[in-house]
Formats: structure tokens, C-alpha cells, sequence
């Protein structure tokens, strides 16, 4: 299955300082006596734990998934891309960076595509979810020119409230669309009707 495809967590703005500060944090507040020092070592010390499951679990039951209502299609014309994200899950999902690559030759109307690595470029959304919620929304893809062209797999990326450890994601799944070569008029092409091979 597409959800089933490799996790990896990362550390994400989080580092060793969060938890020596903690620590400094802590020291002052017993050698000066300020409760007000001891609550915000209390906080990071609480924090950095409950941030640390809360990634662990930001992409259970998360599924993404994408629909055209034509797979074949001219140049010209618009083709329907359909995107739904699910969160399966008892926990709400803050928020959730989906990155879709999809070749620039079919741009969205609604937004830009956003480069990755040499020419290539994709379709980024973010959303965010609450408990066993389903978000789906709507773009249209213009056909600019021929080809056959592979759009996916996508890669999530998401994490805790707080963006201390962020956990990727890539699905598995892609989709294929295809656009035929521009049909013109014999009569444009200034062939005589009778004899078109000359």
C-alpha cells in the first residue's frame, strides 16, 4: 500500500542547546530562588517530550491522494486535478507540507510550481487537520504541449505543533497523464485536398 512506504523522523529546529538551556534554566532558578526561571525549565523540559511523540504519530492515518477526472487530453485544453488529505487519527495534525512533482509543462491555475532539483518542479500544498477530518480541494492543470507525462510519487512532511522534529513520508503511488499532439486542418497545413502527398 502507498501508506506504507518508509518514515524517517528528523530533528527539526530542535538541537542539544534546547535541553542545556533547560538545564542553565534550571541552575539559575536554584541559585536565585525564581519560580518564574523554574517554570520556563519546566516548560522545555515538557515540551521537548510531548513534541517528540506528537511527531512520532503526526503521519498515522494520514493519506493523501489525487484524481483527474481525464487522463488524456490536447493542448489547450484545462484537466481537473482533484487532492484529498484524510487524517484517519484520534490526534490533529497542525499542519502538513505535501510536495507533488509535476512537470512544467502543466502548470496549476490557482498557484505556481515550486522548483526541486535541476528542471524538475512540483505542486506544493499545506494543510492542516483535525481529528478523523477529510479536507479535498480542486485545481485545474492547463495542457501546455505534448507529452506523456508522470506526476508523483509525493513526499509529506510533517511534525509537532512547535516544529521541534519533523517526520517525511514519500507515496508511493503516481499517475499518469497524457497529451496528444495539436490536431489541425488539412486546409492549414496548405496540402492540396486531392493529392495530400504531394
Amino acid at each position: 500500500r502507498e501508506d506504507e512506504a518508509s518514515v524517517t523522523f528528523h530533528a527539526g529546529v530542535f538541537n542539544e542547546s534546547w535541553l542545556w538551556l533547560g538545564v542553565v534554566f534550571t541552575l539559575l532558578a536554584l541559585i536565585t530562588s525564581q519560580p518564574g526561571l523554574m517554570a520556563i525549565a519546566a516548560a522545555l523540559f515538557t515540551i521537548i517530550p510531548v513534541a517528540w511523540l506528537w511527531n512520532r504519530v503526526a503521519l498515522w492515518g494520514v493519506h493523501y491522494e489525487r484524481h483527474f477526472d481525464i487522463t488524456r487530453a490536447f493542448p489547450g485544453e484545462v484537466v481537473e486535478m482533484t487532492v484529498r488529505m484524510t487524517n484517519l487519527g484520534p490526534v490533529p495534525i497542525p499542519w502538513v507540507r505535501v510536495v507533488d512533482p509535476m512537470p512544467p509543462a502543466l502548470p496549476v491555475k490557482e498557484q505556481g510550481l515550486v522548483p526541486l532539483q535541476g528542471s524538475q518542479t512540483a505542486f506544493a500544498t499545506t494543510w492542516a487537520l483535525r481529528w478523523f477530518e477529510r479536507v479535498t480541494r480542486r485545481y485545474h492543470l492547463f495542457c501546455t504541449q505534448r507529452g506523456h507525462y508522470l506526476i508523483g510519487p509525493a513526499e509529506l512532511l510533517s511534525g509537532d505543533a512547535f516544529a521541534l522534529f519533523t517526520t517525511r513520508r514519500e507515496q508511493a503511488r503516481t499517475a499518469h497523464l497524457v497529451v496528444f499532439p495539436e490536431v489541425y486542418p488539412l486546409t492549414d497545413l496548405g496540402l492540396p485536398e486531392k493529392d495530400p502527398f504531394g
